[in-house]
């Protein structure tokens, strides 16, 4: 709970606040001048006021409780909804790390002396590394690391090494090389964290296959061998590559188009609408879900578990006084700070 009320303070917190705090800290003084004037004097009065804060407190509650469960069922729909899509294009992405295993593993597709070198003086440089790499916060990175990637971008005689990084990026990651999932057509429903849907879709890793394939197609004709290709992989890759988009791929053969094609779609729509569906499911609660339940814990508090314990227990009358009005006075800023908050909540529910 108190980390409600820290989430609660900082989505709400904005200039417009000084004002509404003003406002606050003037009903506090009112409130306390009528408090010590005009309080209740008699144990049957006070009992009346407490049992009026009961009343209005539950029933303000309950509307309270109503739309947050209500609005709790919708968000959980709303992630439902998104969660199939998740699955639908995470088992497209899958599709595409397996026409990457299949090139990553055609090893005589690949230039021998370029592969060799990657995989022993470059095997901890990855493709994140060269293409994603946060240049205003460079002191994170080790100085082995720094070191080899200025060593990586001197090089002169490594054709295609780019395009393998960038499918090494979709076959091995997380400390895993190969997993059961990329030597199957079966849909595994397989999902992936932010982290990895971040680095590709940031780096572009997909779209090497466009650049290499289609961009800049000349410079590289002689980086690739398509002729090493086992047949049976190729049909593979064509059967994958219907998967991903049947409208698109279906029937067609398996090549330098098909294969810049996939990336394109890879890296222009499928990576970034996976990792924002993913991400607008990991949210937390909204700002205006925070603000509410920080009001409703505020007013069960002082508008009814307090008002209960002081009419079940024998509490001196003096004491009972002081305790009813400092109830008092939590409901009343609470009552006033969502009235004033009222119209943000609206605005933050309506704007798409």
């Amino acid at each position: 709970m108190i980390q409600q009320f820290i989430n609660s303070a900082r989505l709400f917190w904005t200039k417009t606040d000084k004002y509404t705090i003003i406002v606050m800290l003037i009903l506090i003084y009112c409130f306390t001048r009528l408090a010590i004037e005009y309080h209740y004097s008699d144990k049957d009065s006070l009992n009346q006021l407490l049992n009026n804060l009961i009343q209005f407190s539950g029933i303000f509650s309950a509307i309270l409780i109503t739309y947050i469960i209500s609005k709790v069922f919708q968000i959980r729909q709303e992630r439902l909804e998104r969660a199939k899509e998740v699955i639908k294009i995470a088992n497209k992405v899958t599709d595409f790390r397996r026409i990457a295993r299949i090139l990553a593993n055609s090893y005589g597709f690949w230039n021998g002396k370029m592969k060799t070198k990657i995989d022993s003086d470059y095997q901890y440089l990855t493709f994140f590394d060269l293409h994603y790499w946060d240049y205003d916060n460079e002191n994170k990175y080790p100085a082995e690391l720094k070191e080899l990637r200025s060593k990586y971008f001197e090089e002169e005689s490594i054709p295609g090494a780019d395009l393998y990084l960038a499918i090494k990026s979709f076959v091995s990651f997380e400390d895993k090389f190969g997993p059961i999932e990329l030597y199957s057509q079966y849909d595994y429903d397989f999902t992936y964290t932010l982290e990895i849907l971040e680095n590709w879709s940031e780096s572009h890793a997909a779209n090497r296959l466009y650049y290499c394939f289609k961009y800049k197609r000349a410079a590289y004709k002689e980086a690739f061998d398509f002729t090493a290709i086992r047949k049976e992989n190729k049909e593979e890759i064509e059967h994958l590559a219907g998967k991903i988009d049947s409208d698109k791929f279906t029937g067609k053969s398996f090549g330098e188009d098909l294969l810049a094609d996939i990336g394109t779609d890879m890296d222009s729509f499928y990576l970034p609408r996976l990792y924002s569906l993913s991400y607008y499911n990991s949210l937390p609660l909204s700002p205006t879900l925070n603000f509410l339940l920080t009001i409703l814990f505020l007013s069960i508090l002082s508008g009814v578990l307090v008002p209960l314990l002081l009419t079940s227990l024998i509490i001196p009358l003096n004491a009972v006084i002081l305790i009813a009005n400092i109830s008092v006075t939590i409901l009343l800023l609470s009552l006033t700070y969502f009235m004033l908050k009222f119209k943000r909540i609206l605005n933050a529910e309506i704007k798409l």
